[in-house]
């Protein structure tokens, strides 16, 4: 067989074998080092570090940790005088339109909105990777609240002309809190990932999660209807109604992230 000169690969020691696998981590030398040489990159690898931690979390353990917020959040608010307000009014700050997402108004609001996120947990535990639900989780709150504060607004001037002031002064003056809204997104992505995957309401009736998603969609679209005859017939809501728009609303903002994760394949972990 002839022998190719010029061709053969040099010997490589194992210091340049070393280099050549640090090479493409040089960022993240320090790392392996254990000792960081400067007070920045010191702060740079505790980031990162954590970081990478939340990464390897499950949709599950991300799930559990949300609840655990939302129970914490309760019991400040409920057994610690003088705790700040976390919900979200028309004049409030930019901040409490993401803290009323971990802030309910009554025990029965929390253990709702905290069955219905672990029962997800439980039938899609690997539904999502970690970042991609925490950001869909605040984003579909978010996208539930713009809608509901829309037609919150919408409303009030429409009250306004008609001379109703009373409509116009609940509308001006409400507070919107609670994870619902948020929840629907995850609801959302959960379902268009899998629409037949089983869940059990309340464990005890088994029904596809497609099922389960529209007929709490039915749910919300027949209150967004009864809200609005209210509104003509000049009746003003209690002061604690279930917000059907912001659910609408966050159903609404999941189906998108769902479709920009799919379309640039980020997020979406296929069980």
């Amino acid at each position: 067989m002839p022998v190719l000169t010029g061709l053969s690969r040099p010997k490589q020691t194992s210091l340049s074998l070393r280099s050549e696998c640090f090479q493409p981590k040089r960022m993240y030398q320090h790392w392996y080092d254990k000792r960081p040489p400067s007070r920045r990159s010191r702060w740079t690898y505790k980031l990162q570090r954590y970081f990478y931690d939340f990464k390897s979390l499950s949709f599950a353990q991300v799930c559990f940790g949300l609840i655990a917020v939302f129970v914490g959040v309760y019991v400040l608010k409920t057994f610690v005088p003088g705790f700040p307000s976390l919900y979200y009014t028309r004049n409030s700050s930019v901040f409490k339109a993401v803290t009323s997402m971990f802030d309910h108004s009554s025990i029965m609001h929390l253990f709702s909105n905290s069955l219905y996120l672990y029962g997800l947990a439980m039938i899609a535990p690997y539904g999502m990777s970690a970042p991609a639900t925490l950001v869909v989780f605040i984003v579909g709150g978010l996208g539930g609240l713009f809608l509901s504060e829309l037609s919150s607004r919408l409303r009030e001037d429409s009250s306004i002309a008609r001379h109703d002031g009373l409509r116009a002064r609940y509308e001006h003056y409400r507070h919107v809190q609670g994870s619902s809204a948020a929840i629907w997104a995850i609801s959302s992505v959960v379902t268009l990932i899998d629409p037949r995957r089983g869940i059990s309401l309340y464990g005890l009736i088994p029904l596809p999660i497609w099922a389960l998603t529209g007929g709490l969609l039915a749910y919300d679209l027949i209150g967004c209807a009864r809200e609005y005859i209210a509104y003509k017939h000049n009746t003003t809501p209690p002061a604690y109604v279930t917000d059907h728009t912001a659910h609408l609303g966050g159903a609404l903002t999941g189906a998108i992230c769902f479709v920009v994760m799919r379309r640039f394949r980020r997020g979406i972990v296929y069980w």
